[in-house]
Parts: C-alpha cells; structure tokens; sequence
C-alpha cells in the first residue's frame, strides 16, 4: 500500500506535465488511501449440529451483520439443489434429500463489513416450510475463517471518474501539444 502511495506521489510531483494532471494524481491518491482504510469483508463457517429427522429447509438470523449478508455457500448437507434465499441478516436454504437425526448442517458466508461481532440470533429447522425445531444457542459453531479486502463502490466510482478525466486531459494535452 505505501509503494502503490509513493509512486502516485512521485508521479504527481515529478512526472505529471499539467496541473490538471497533478490535481487527478492528488485525487487518486486520497480516494485510494480512503478506500483502503475501510474495513475488510469478513469470512465466516457456520455448523449447526442436531438436525431432526426429515428437515429439508433451515431458516437463520444473525446479529451484528447491518445488513450486509452475503457470499453463502452451502457445505453440508449436499450443496447440490440447495436453494438460499438472503434475507439481508440470514438466509432461508432448502434442500431436496431430508436429513436424519443429527445431521449437521454447514455453510460459510460474508459479512461486508461486519458492524459489530456476528452472532446467533434465531433460526430453526422446517419440513416442507412447517417449523418442526428451533435451533438452540448451544447446537452452533461460527468462526471467521478469513478476510475479503474489499473496496467500497463510492471509491470504485470516483477512482474510475478520475482515471476518465485524467486520460480525456491528457488527449486534449497532447493533441495541443501535436498542433504547435
């Protein structure tokens, strides 16, 4: 991060030919140091243990996330014909194949950016959409098992609106140049 920050620096000080061009390195600049201050996308695995017999769907809500639910891929059971509906702080997964006593169900997901520590709100298992057992505080495991870096769309935006204008000044810069 601070090679990418000096060579900005260096190409505004020494490189660039117009203050227009000095002015887009500066903007550059700060909207990517801005953009990497932010927090990170978290991952996560979550394993709920206990299933009842003949569960085909769970339904769970999380704390801690503002919103930001998202990247849910299911592990186990089979992933294959998992259906995940994102209700922004869980999810709704319904499976084809019914699980037995004591299945565990698994999944991993992303917090973008988690607000405060995620946790376990409520969530129960259903047959056919029919509650049939809620999930106790205690069947749960959830780890962060990495970090996402991510760039928020704000600083996507202006970083390309600044590259945009820099090379429409610099066309018009050389054309300028080309006609003397």
């Amino acid at each position: 991060m601070k090679q990418i920050l000096h060579h900005i620096a260096l190409w505004c000080n020494f490189i660039a030919p117009r203050s227009w061009f000095k002015i887009g390195a500066m903007l550059s600049t700060i909207l990517l140091a801005g953009a990497m201050t932010q927090a990170n996308a978290q991952v996560y695995k979550i394993t709920i243990k206990n299933a009842p017999a003949g569960a085909n769907d769970i339904h769970l809500v999380f704390t801690g996330t503002g919103g930001g639910v998202g990247g849910i891929t299911p592990v186990a059971p089979t992933p294959a014909g998992q259906v995940i509906t994102n209700n922004l702080n869980g999810w709704d997964a319904t499976w084809p194949v019914a699980t037995a006593a004591g299945d565990t169900y698994t999944a991993q997901f992303t917090v973008i950016p988690p607000t405060f520590a995620v946790a376990f709100n409520s969530g129960f298992w259903t047959q056919n959409g029919v509650n049939i057992k809620n999930i106790a505080p205690a069947d749960i495991t959830i780890q962060i098992i990495g970090n996402v870096p991510t760039m928020p769309t704000w600083a996507l935006a202006s970083l390309i609106g600044v590259v945009v204008a820099g090379g429409i000044f610099y066309i018009r810069y050389r054309k300028n140049r080309v006609s003397l």
